[in-house]
């Protein structure tokens, strides 16, 4: 049986769980079980257990209440770091992508942009602590 350490790290500070191979915290509670069944089915069920068991008492915090880092802080350890982008619209309280085509449709549906409208958007460097089909969370990295 594989060594829980080579799949997932604790982040004390965040309170969060680490997939050490796809680099973005796991939701909590049934997003677990679910990361596991469906990102790693090379897995044995042996090992998803084991997994599953050891982190069961950790103190994991939910989705939303997660504290996004602020931005001149380090970056999350073992959270990969990435080149995103960063809404710049005057009306914006910072929405962050860490694809073009999400920060397109972000100013599309939020702020009334056409395509040939200027882009209101700029690079930045971005962390992905969440991502699944229910949960994005983003942090922006100043470097």
């Amino acid at each position: 049986m594989e060594s829980i350490k080579s799949y997932v790290r604790y982040n004390e500070t965040h309170k969060i769980l680490i997939c050490l191979q796809h680099k973005h915290a796991i939701a909590p509670g049934t997003g677990l079980k679910r990361h596991f069944q469906r990102q790693h089915p090379e897995m044995s069920s042996g090992t998803r257990q084991k997994i599953l068991e050891s982190v069961k008492d950790l103190e994991l915090e939910d989705v939303d209440n997660v504290v996004i880092p602020d931005p001149e802080e380090y970056p999350i350890a073992d959270i990969e770091v990435k080149n995103g982008f960063a809404c710049r619209h005057p009306e914006c309280d910072g929405f962050y992508a860490g694809e073009m085509s999400t920060m397109a449709k972000h100013c599309q549906r939020k702020h009334g942009r056409q395509d040939n409208d200027p882009i209101c958007w700029t690079e930045q460097t971005v962390q992905t602590i969440f991502q699944s089909n229910t949960s994005l969370k983003l942090a922006n990295i100043v470097r």
